[in-house]
C-alpha cells in the first residue's frame, strides 16, 4: 500500500509541475490565437529556431523577427497540444502540438527551461 502511494504522491508532482506553469500554457494559448507577440515574450536570451528542417540559433530580438515572419506569411487558425512533459533531471518542459495554419498544418515542438523560478522558450521547431 504504501509503494502505491508512493507512486501516486510523485505522479502528482511530476503532473503537476507540467501542468502548473503559466508560461507554458499562455505560449499554447497564443499559438491558438495567434497572438505571436504574447509568444515572444518567453523567449529566453538565446533561441535555437527550425522551421521545415533549416535550424539557426538566434539572440532573442532577432527570433522575435523570425518567428514574426513566419507568422505573417503562415497566418495561425489554432493549436491544438498533443503531448506536454517534463524532464525530472533538469525540470526542463516540453509542448508538441499541431499548428493549423492558412498555408497548412504544421506540427510544433517547444522546449522551455526552468530559470529564476519561471519557464523560459528556449527552442520551437514548426515542421511541415
Amino acid at each position: 500500500m504504501r509503494k502505491y502511494l508512493a507512486i501516486f504522491i510523485a505522479a502528482i508532482f511530476v503532473f503537476g509541475s507540467v501542468f502548473a506553469q503559466p508560461q507554458v500554457d499562455d505560449v499554447s494559448n497564443s499559438l491558438n490565437k495567434g497572438e505571436v507577440s504574447n509568444v515572444v515574450k518567453y523567449f529566453d536570451k538565446i533561441v535555437d529556431i527550425t522551421i521545415n528542417n533549416d535550424q539557426s540559433t538566434y539572440s532573442k530580438s532577432q527570433a522575435e523577427m523570425v518567428v514574426k515572419s513566419f507568422f505573417s506569411k503562415n497566418q495561425a487558425r489554432s493549436f491544438f497540444v498533443r503531448h506536454k512533459g517534463v524532464a525530472s533531471s533538469d525540470n526542463s518542459v516540453f509542448v508538441i502540438g499541431e499548428l493549423k495554419t492558412a498555408n497548412g498544418p504544421y506540427r510544433v515542438y517547444i522546449f522551455f527551461k526552468q530559470r529564476d523560478k519561471n519557464y523560459w522558450l528556449q527552442q520551437i521547431k514548426f515542421e511541415q
